[in-house]
């Protein structure tokens, strides 16, 4: 089922949040109180190379109109964009190849989302905030991504934004807000 509109899809994310900030689903892993898994119910380690089941991420923010959600089926490889563009809004359908679902992958498992903290950086006014959720054959995680002061950059904060732009990656959309040139500038690359 793919989102149709955008409150909805925020809320969601949001619930997500502070419902769980990972996961209960059954067969999947206990969550601990720093928000991880390490290992499912049946006490074996989660493999790295887990297949994502689904991916959420949404970029909102006061960009003139451009914030964005994106929703992909891992296991038809087909995405849903939507941009609130305003005045209008754009809707696109993506087909993702096996190669674009690679790099998801590698990138979730090299960011190591399951062991990182549901929320990175601060709410400020008038800040952006960024969402993905990550379901895989026995995890899921919910993530928000707020405003990062430059000191504040540490090994979490910098996995979490290299996993974002490679999300970001998925698409090229003018009208969709794009924070990748701010967070390479935040890391120093």
């Amino acid at each position: 089922m793919m989102m149709r509109n955008s409150s909805i899809s925020v809320l969601i994310s949001l619930c997500a949040l502070v419902v769980a900030g990972c996961n209960d689903r059954p067969g999947g892993a206990a969550v601990t109180s720093k928000g991880t898994a390490p290992a499912t119910n049946s006490g074996e380690p989660v493999s790295g190379s887990a297949k994502i089941q689904s991916l959420r991420a949404a970029e909102v923010g006061r960009f003139s109109g451009r914030s964005w959600e994106l929703e992909i089926d891992g296991e038809t490889r087909v995405g849903h964009l939507r941009v609130n563009s305003r005045p209008q809004v754009i809707e696109r359908e993506l087909h993702l190849s096996e190669e674009e679902m690679r790099r998801l992958r590698e990138a979730v498992v090299q960011s190591r989302l399951f062991e990182l903290p549901a929320e990175i950086g601060n709410a400020v006014p008038d800040g952006s905030t960024r969402t993905i959720t990550v379901a895989t054959e026995n995890r899921q995680k919910a993530m928000v991504i707020r405003f990062i002061a430059p000191e504040k950059v540490d090994r979490d904060t910098r996995s979490a934004l290299e996993l974002w732009m490679v999300v970001r990656s998925i698409f090229e959309e003018p009208e969709a807000h794009d924070s990748r040139p701010f967070d390479v500038k935040l890391l120093g690359k």
